[in-house]
């Protein structure tokens, strides 16, 4: 983000509120939220930012992110979720939920849980069809 110093500058220097950062840089309130949440987080100063290059300061602001690869993760068990979904008061959601608190650190998102039983039952579909 190219306004990422003018933001900690305007914010840390000049002591302005988020909401004047945001209408003089024209950039969303969140944004401008999560910068400064987070140079706070990391209890940063203006003469600390001064200190740090471009590169430095993104990194400092925005680590990488440890990723696992999508083939590690736990598919649930399909024929299993489509039982409970007949369960009247069962939704896709709270199937997610119970498939995330049992795979804490390795499961998917709820869209892609969504679109990987999707895909599933389309398959499925498409095997029933060819077998009738």
């Amino acid at each position: 983000m190219n306004k990422l110093r003018e933001i900690l500058r305007l914010k840390l220097r000049s002591q302005l509120s988020i909401r004047a950062i945001q209408r003089l840089l024209k950039i969303s309130l969140g944004a401008v939220q999560k910068i400064v949440s987070r140079a706070k987080a990391l209890d940063l100063t203006w003469e600390k930012v001064q200190l740090l290059d471009e590169p430095q300061l993104m990194c400092l602001l925005y680590p990488a992110k440890e990723s696992i690869p999508t083939g590690l993760f736990k598919l649930p068990d399909w024929k299993e979720v489509r039982l409970e979904l007949c369960r009247k008061g069962m939704t896709k959601y709270l199937l997610w939920e119970e498939y995330a608190d049992a795979n804490t650190d390795n499961y998917y998102s709820y869209s892609r849980y969504c679109r990987l039983y999707k895909t599933w039952i389309q398959k499925k579909k498409t095997f029933d069809a060819t077998s009738a």
